[in-house]
């Protein structure tokens, strides 16, 4: 008995090898694959799993029914596209020890890395214990006098919730610019259960309207038209806030131009509107790849596995960002 022991937060197809059962060269399996291991000692550290300090040799991959194709593996991100090499890159962060958390990477409720200067936003809701939120990030409660003042506020587009007890959820859309202070007034929403789930925000537009907002908007992104693109679907989103595909089709546009935090900002409020939306999940996943946070797009990539696990793409993501993520932890030890 190898003592194969499922690593559910991969999935059903993830397996490694752990305690007293292990014997050398000790066989992973990764669906049809077999995994050839290095000798002891065989823990690792994904997902809070144990590890020893180790080094291993660079692992063999030997696909079932192939006993002469040992391959070695390979870190080059050409190859990942493939289930041979999905296999190779597994089992080479596997035994390197990698682990899947990254505590030099960006965490909930703390400033980034690069964030320069910040704002101040002020909420005022009337009200006493009313949860705020930016971004999806817990931001506190409003205190005996209604209001509650959220400091360090990174420069840019964030959508504030606000959540009184007995309530209806509220959301607003702010700027900040650096240092700016930003005064969000939720007392109307606070004392009025019937208000519109966005405050201050008009009446929800036509469908057909929306259509051909967001027609013209597409248009204008394939034309290049970045700034008068966002301009029309930041409209849309105002006339309909709790349609999750406006807010994705804005984010699609950032992405597309690059603009990696704003569309991470709209794809976490698309998610907010359309939990089950696996797209949404896809692109807030490759938005926080490009902003560094590995860990995050490790997350929202299982996510995706979970939602969709017939789409193998996720899997191949996931995998190739666990290589990124075991590279910049060897870097850091150099």
């Amino acid at each position: 008995m190898l003592g194969l022991i499922p690593l559910s937060d991969m999935g059903p197809d993830f397996f490694f090898c752990k305690g007293p059962h292990c014997i050398p060269d000790c066989a992973v399996l990764i669906g049809k694959f077999e995994i050839q291991r290095a000798p002891p000692p065989y823990g690792i550290s994904i997902h809070g799993y144990s590890s020893m300090s180790a080094r291993f040799p660079i692992p063999r991959r030997r696909a079932v029914g192939h006993q002469n194709s040992d391959i070695c593996a390979t870190m080059d991100s050409n190859v990942m596209k493939t289930s041979v090499h999905f296999a190779l890159l597994l089992a080479f962060v596997l035994a390197a020890g990698a682990g899947a958390s990254a505590t030099w990477f960006h965490g909930k409720g703390k400033k980034r890395a690069n964030q320069g200067p910040s704002a101040t936003v002020t909420v005022e809701s009337g009200l006493a214990g009313c949860k705020v939120d930016v971004d999806g990030e817990d931001a506190g409660e409003t205190g005996p006098e209604g209001s509650l003042v959220i400091k360090d506020v990174e420069a840019g587009d964030h959508y504030v919730h606000v959540l009184c007890p007995g309530q209806r959820d509220t959301s607003y859309f702010i700027s900040p610019t650096a240092n700016q202070k930003v005064n969000v007034d939720a007392r109307a929403a606070a004392t009025n259960s019937n208000v519109a789930v966005t405050a201050s925000i008009n009446p929800a537009a036509s469908e057909m309207e929306l259509r051909e907002m967001v027609s013209k908007a597409v248009q204008l992104r394939s034309s290049g038209q970045f700034k008068e693109a966002v301009e029309l679907l930041r409209k849309a989103t105002m006339l309909d806030p709790g349609n999750g595909d406006l807010h994705q089709e804005l984010g699609i546009t950032f992405l597309e131009f690059h603009d990696w935090e704003s569309a991470r900002v709209e794809m976490l409020e698309a998610i907010r509107r359309e939990p089950d939306s696996v797209e949404a999940h896809s692109r807030l996943a490759y938005a926080l790849e490009k902003l560094g946070d590995l860990d995050g797009a490790l997350k929202q990539y299982r996510i995706c596995t979970e939602m969709d696990p017939h789409d193998t793409s996720y899997r191949d993501h996931y995998v190739e960002v666990l290589g990124k993520l075991y590279a910049a932890k060897a870097e850091k030890k150099h």
